[in-house]
């Protein structure tokens, strides 16, 4: 019951996809979950002003609790190594409008782009300090950001992101409170992790899937992890 209303939420707006709530789903279970996963695809919310969009960022943040960094704008590439650097918390930015010429946004993608498949022993990106000793940051942060236009995306970053637009609020749209949603989250975070074989299991199921049906292989990765999350939730199989 728990899932079907996270489900019906995160629903209230009138998305261009018909899947788009259940990606949404899958990308909160990937969030809770985020450094054991082979990939951590990133979500990207459209559509016109005051259509809902920072409502669903809002009722994600409340669901994750302390595993969410919300912030507004594109953020500078120091604060990113500040405040997800060698964590697993997820980015949940509000008001971004895409636009790789644009510095902050720039590295929000540069960021998004190391976070999305860094595995064990990579050091992430490294920078050199003034000690002469090197540093390195690692990212396991999936992004979800909102913008009134989609903007333009690199092709590295294209494949990486989904995209979701919303033509706007359905008239009997349903909402979490906060109060419900973090009550929610944290028993929807033990349904998952107590799942993990069966997130392990579809993936591989769901990605095969994608590629015989002519999807490529980046879009198996994506597509396919989300769709692969969102199972886990609705079935122990």
């Amino acid at each position: 019951d728990e899932v079907k209303r996270v489900l019906n939420a995160f629903g209230s707006l009138d998305w261009n996809r018909p899947l788009a709530s259940e990606l949404l789903l899958g990308w909160f279970g990937l969030a809770m979950v985020s450094s054991a996963v082979r990939r951590r695809p990133h979500v990207l919310l459209t559509g016109p002003a005051g259509c809902g969009k920072s409502t669903i960022l809002e009722e994600m943040k409340w669901l994750l609790g302390p595993l969410a960094f919300a912030c507004t704008g594109p953020q500078t590439m120091a604060g990113y190594y500040q405040e997800l650097g060698g964590t697993s918390r997820a980015a949940i930015v509000d008001e971004f409008e895409a636009d790789p010429s644009k510095k902050g946004c720039k590295d929000t993608f540069e960021i998004a782009r190391g976070s999305y498949s860094l595995q064990e022993g990579d050091s992430g990106i490294v920078r050199g300090t003034t000690t002469g000793v090197a540093k390195s940051y690692r990212f396991y942060s999936p992004f979800i950001a909102a913008g009134i236009t989609p903007g333009k995306m690199e092709p590295a970053d294209l494949t990486r992101w989904v995209t979701l637009e919303a033509k706007g609020r359905k008239p009997d749209a349903i909402q979490l409170t906060e109060a419900q949603a973090r009550e929610i989250g944290p028993r929807l975070a033990r349904r998952f992790t107590a799942r993990w074989s069966v997130y392990q299991a579809s993936e591989e199921v769901v990605r095969k899937c994608i590629l015989d049906a002519g999807g490529d292989g980046r879009m198996a990765d994506t597509v396919g992890t989300l769709l692969a999350s969102y199972w886990t939730f609705v079935s122990d199989r």
